[in-house]
């Protein structure tokens, strides 16, 4: 999964629409149609959040939950009260409060034409297998270890110094003496370089994106929302 518009295609074995449609009750269309207009909010918020691997670590780590991997996987987790509650809190880290995600709701209610009380009910459930989808795919590519990896500030260990390797005349005159040529130490394998922080986050940043269809109107209104109401990552 390369984006946020394949984490959606795949969710729920390929039938995130349909499960969507009858836990709404809406038509196919029309929630193909919500879907596509909450996504590029939720690219926007969640590219906000990694502006920096600072503010990413704590997003990153709260996808962690086990709730939103459900979500993604099975329908009947993704309704459940725990899932429920998790694309809650989700939403709230993503956009600051409940209120926030209400604007958002009302920006892709105008995009889609379905009422904002139904877009913000499934922006929480969209939130929380999107959360879960992303989680996956960072795993499965070693990127949640690797920020993990490029933020530790790895203790400096002292480098034992090379011993000088016994061999040429040293070695021949105590072959002569009877006297073997002492062990040469093992030399300790010098760690794998950790990734540069900034390189870990842009392939990340990578995964949020979205290929949506947004007006250019809609897209202002939606930065501008997004600068008012989103806050950073709670860890």
């Amino acid at each position: 999964m390369s984006n946020i518009d394949d984490i959606v295609k795949s969710a729920q074995g390929g039938r995130l629409i349909d499960n969507l449609s009858e836990r709404i009750g809406l038509a196919s269309w029309q929630t193909e149609a919500a879907v596509l207009a909450l996504t590029p909010a939720l690219s926007a918020a969640l590219t906000r959040a990694a502006e920096t691997p600072e503010t990413l670590r704590p997003l990153i780590a709260a996808m962690g939950d086990p709730r939103y991997k459900a979500a993604f996987e099975s329908a009947e987790s993704a309704q459940s009260d725990a899932s429920v509650e998790a694309g809650d809190a989700m939403v709230a880290q993503l956009f600051g409060s409940p209120a926030a995600a209400g604007e958002v709701a009302q920006l892709a209610a105008r995009a889609s034409g379905l009422r904002a009380d139904v877009l913000q009910r499934l922006l929480s459930a969209l939130v929380a297998l999107v959360a879960g989808g992303i989680s996956s795919t960072l795993s499965q590519r070693g990127l949640d270890e690797a920020l993990l990896q490029a933020g530790a500030s790895a203790a400096s260990a002292p480098v034992a110094p090379r011993p000088a390797p016994v061999g040429g005349l040293t070695g021949f005159l105590a072959s002569l003496f009877g006297k073997r040529p002492a062990p040469v130490a093992a030399q300790p394998e010098e760690p794998s370089p950790a990734p540069a922080p900034e390189e870990v986050a842009a392939q990340i940043r990578q995964i949020f994106a979205t290929s949506a269809p947004v007006a250019t109107d809609q897209e202002a209104e939606l930065d501008a929302l997004l600068g008012r109401v989103s806050a950073p990552p709670r860890s």
